[in-house]
């Protein structure tokens, strides 16, 4: 996967305004268009696709990275990864991980 770019609130909100949201909470919409992270992407054969990244790897962010990842498919039709970035990952999310689909990346505070 490669990065293209970021994908800021207000195109967000766009995707989000073309779509059937009656089932959806209008606290769920705001959370979605102030997301940690939303980035464009494209697979090795050019599909364009979506990240949504979250970050401090607790229990709520890993469950905002996969509600906004659901969110992007379901606006865009596309594909998306929910990713979750922190310096230090709380030990419930690690024993979770193997359990849910979500991409876990440790950051080291050296480049390291």
């Amino acid at each position: 996967m490669t990065f293209v770019d970021f994908v800021e609130p207000k195109e967000r909100w766009a995707m989000a305004r073309g779509c059937d949201t009656g089932d959806t909470s209008r606290d769920d919409l705001l959370r979605f268009r102030r997301a940690d992270i939303v980035t464009r992407a494209a697979d090795p054969d050019g599909t364009e696709c979506y990240v949504a990244v979250s970050y401090t790897a607790n229990g709520s962010d890993t469950k905002r990275a996969k509600r906004n990842a659901r969110f992007l498919t379901r606006f865009t039709g596309r594909r998306a990864d929910p990713v979750i970035a922190s310096l230090q990952i709380d030990h419930r999310i690690r024993a979770a991980v193997g359990r849910i689909s979500v991409l876990l990346v440790e950051c080291s505070p050296y480049g390291r």
